[in-house]
């Protein structure tokens, strides 16, 4: 018996996938607009990362949050090129960071045995395929509900008006260029 929809749609399961190719912008902005079954984004759920190959990898929100908050990582950062979670030397936990999820396909499971499986692996996740594509994860791991100083759609309405600002200050150079040439 296949993992049923039940168990992939429940709210601990919550996910937004994004290929390893785009932004940190871009999956926070796919995050951001809550277009899923799960309705309203929350810094729990897990960003998906689809590598080549069937390869996924993953992290929860909250620690894309950290990243950029404690590190090297910006908007501009490529989602391929995220930290890999380490385990604490002085400590089970993790770095915040990617985990390498496992994979496995949907009917060739049944919901207990993905349920073990997610319990052992990586970061407490299952990413579950049908015909080579994702359809949803399995999650073990508990929810944070610690609060931030800084929540994520703080920084990607700050991160906008950096841009738009951005583009303005670029058109206002611009502009004078053209004019002169147009007189």
């Amino acid at each position: 018996m296949p993992i049923s929809e039940d168990r992939l749609y429940a709210d601990g399961n919550a996910y937004i996938l994004v290929a390893a190719h785009q932004t940190v912008r871009h999956a926070l902005y796919e995050w951001s607009r809550g277009a899923t079954r799960w309705g309203t984004p929350r810094e729990w759920w897990w960003l998906v990362i689809e590598h080549e190959g069937l390869r996924f990898a993953a992290i929860p929100f909250e620690q894309l949050r950290d990243l950029l908050n404690q590190s090297e990582i910006t908007m501009d950062t490529c989602l391929a090129d995220l930290p890999e979670a380490l385990r604490q030397s002085d400590s089970w936990q993790l770095n915040p960071g990617v985990i390498h999820s496992r994979v496995v396909d949907k009917t060739t499971i049944t919901t207990a045995v993905a349920l073990q499986q997610a319990e052992e692996s990586p970061g407490q996740l299952l990413v579950v395929t049908a015909q080579g594509q994702c359809v949803g994860i399995i999650s073990k791991r508990s929810r944070s509900f610690a609060m931030a100083t800084l929540s994520l759609l703080k920084m990607i309405e700050e991160d906008a008006k950096k841009q738009s600002s951005s583009t303005v200050s670029a058109d206002a150079k611009v502009m004078p260029e053209q004019d002169s040439k147009n007189h």
